[in-house]
């Protein structure tokens, strides 16, 4: 759970260099549509905007070792977002494959399912 930890805090900092050292060449992200490592990198990269993401939380982790050399990690993830005058809570399930490469963790595949806990509240 703390790479998905990590992973978590870059993709909320925006930090497009720490995100690229996380992942595989060959990264599959599914969110809605699949976007390749280059993909990712490039949103996030240009990502802009009025909004401030206010942390995360992981609840009802599971995690499986496969082998030494990879395991997988399901989850839900709550996030919230200030923007402007409304504050956004996003509730998702999760799953990433994590492979070891060369000694250390790297990202493989990432998916995630939003779902009926989304909401917005006025501040």
């Amino acid at each position: 759970m703390a790479l998905e930890q990590s992973l978590w805090q870059v993709l909320i900092a925006g930090d497009a260099d720490a995100l690229d050292k996380i992942m595989l060449p060959d990264f599959v992200d599914i969110a809605g549509v699949i976007n390749t490592r280059a993909d990712l990198l490039e949103t996030l990269k240009h990502k802009t905007g009025a909004c401030s993401n206010q942390g995360f939380t992981i609840d009802r982790s599971f995690a499986n070792v496969l082998s030494d050399d990879v395991a997988t990690i399901a989850y839900q993830l709550t996030t919230s977002k200030v923007c402007g005058e409304r504050t956004s809570k996003i509730v998702s399930n999760m799953t990433s494959v994590w492979v070891r490469h060369d000694g250390r963790w790297q990202l493989h595949l990432h998916t995630e399912r939003a779902y009926s806990g989304f909401s917005f509240q006025s501040q």
